[in-house]
């Protein structure tokens, strides 16, 4: 009768963790990355170029979309930041400006303290103008919740989801108020509004 060598089933079981926790970690890289993708395009199509032609509303709500993703799977800004990065250099693509870039990481932080203030967490902050943000993204967001007409978008983000809109050229990244962005971000977090171009918008 064939005897099991001692220790050999110690050292199988050993490499079956290993290579689960492997494969578990190949996993969340290639989701951090695919997000990342996805946070990085959308924002391209609202403020540098939109070869699709698709409304900028959808692009707006699906940079949103992606950031919620993201972030609720435990990612930090820093992380998601170093992934786009490493595609801001592709040749195929228009350079983003520093102002864009800025404005990138803007949107982002904005949409981490909205789920942060709807979740009663304090997020990570670094600065002065993250700690601006933050009471400006808490008290948007307070006064949504006391509010019994729903979250509303601004009139002109509004006309952005309409399909028969003709001017689909990017937008100065300036452009999009922030407050916007916290909204869509209330609606992504309450109904995954942001599988739709035009989720229930009121006026």
């Amino acid at each position: 009768e064939q005897t099991v060598p001692e220790g050999s089933s110690s050292k199988k079981m050993i490499f079956f963790v290993a290579l689960c926790a492997a494969v578990s970690r190949t996993s969340a890289l290639s989701a951090l990355s695919s997000n990342a993708k996805g946070v990085a395009r959308a924002f391209r199509e609202v403020c540098v170029s939109n070869p699709s032609g698709k409304p900028l509303g959808v692009s707006l709500v699906e940079f949103v979309s992606s950031c919620v993703d993201v972030l609720s799977a435990g990612y930090e800004v820093d992380l998601v930041e170093l992934e786009m990065e490493a595609d801001d250099d592709d040749d195929d693509e228009i350079p983003l400006t520093t102002t864009e870039r800025e404005a990138r990481r803007r949107w982002l932080c904005t949409v981490q303290y909205t789920l942060a203030a709807l979740n009663r967490k304090r997020p990570p902050l670094t600065d002065v103008g993250d700690l601006e943000l933050l009471a400006f993204v808490v008290s948007i967001v307070e006064g949504q919740l006391s509010s019994r007409k729903g979250v509303q978008l601004d009139r002109a983000i509004r006309k952005w989801f309409d399909e028969d809109h003709h001017t689909r050229r990017p937008a100065p990244c300036n452009v999009v108020p922030l407050s916007q962005i916290v909204l869509l971000t209330m609606r992504s977090h309450f109904a995954n509004a942001a599988d739709d171009a035009y989720p229930g918008a009121t006026g």
